[in-house]
């Protein structure tokens, strides 16, 4: 299934159900992507003029909430995601300039969430959330930008020698919102326990700051 068919299975699936039952709810977020690079235990950049940036994406999730207890819930749904990182290595690109690698990976996402509400009003609720999430790699792209030409190369999904990036991938997630009566807002961090990369000398870990805009049929 490609991305374009995936977004859409995901729009139309959440959208159906929140419109037939109570709990459901569905939101987007901005993403600021980065990954975790570490060799012999050392984080990665070591040198000055190689820069790891963030790359900006979105998220797009449709959840269902259930009460565990008073105001505690659990939380479990599918996503799509933009994930990945944007290097920077200052004065090696065409005529001095710099030469620029942008990696975008897109991942269907299983969160699995413990939340607990605060009432602030009748209508007001202030709520913290976290727990973990399994990904699985769709497809991905590097763009690579030397200042002269710009070329695209797909990222090789799987775990052999030859592939780019693992298929799976586990990680945590932590945050906070608000919900007035049934729009959401939420941010939080959502960080990769796992190495994506296939064996390496190296280890590549997801690490993406969100928030976002929702809406939840259960008020």
């Amino acid at each position: 299934m490609n991305t374009k068919k995936t977004m859409l299975f995901v729009m139309l699936f959440g959208l159906t159900l929140n419109t037939f039952a109570q709990g459901f709810g569905f939101f987007g977020t901005y993403n600021s992507a980065k990954f975790k690079i570490v060799s012999d235990g050392v984080e990665l950049p070591k040198e000055d003029f190689i820069h790891y940036n963030s790359l900006t994406g979105f998220g797009l999730e449709i959840n269902y909430d259930y009460e565990l207890s008073d105001n505690l819930y659990g939380e479990f749904g599918v996503s799509y995601q933009n994930k990945g990182m944007i290097k920077l290595i200052e004065d090696e690109g065409y005529d001095g300039k710099d030469l620029i690698y942008e990696s975008k990976i897109s991942y269907l996402q299983i969160p699995l969430h413990l939340k607990y509400n605060f009432e602030v009003s009748d209508d007001t609720y202030i709520f913290g959330y976290g727990g973990v999430d399994i990904g699985f790699a769709l497809s991905g792209k590097t763009k690579r930008d030397d200042g002269e030409n710009v070329n695209e190369f797909e990222i090789k999904i799987g775990s052999g020698k030859s592939d780019d990036l693992k298929s799976s991938d586990f990680g945590y997630t932590l945050g906070a919102g608000i919900l007035y009566k049934s729009i959401e807002f939420r941010l939080g961090i959502s960080n990769g326990l796992s190495d994506i990369t296939p064996p390496e000398d190296f280890e590549v870990y997801n690490r993406v700051f969100f928030f976002g805009v929702g809406y939840r049929f259960n008020n």
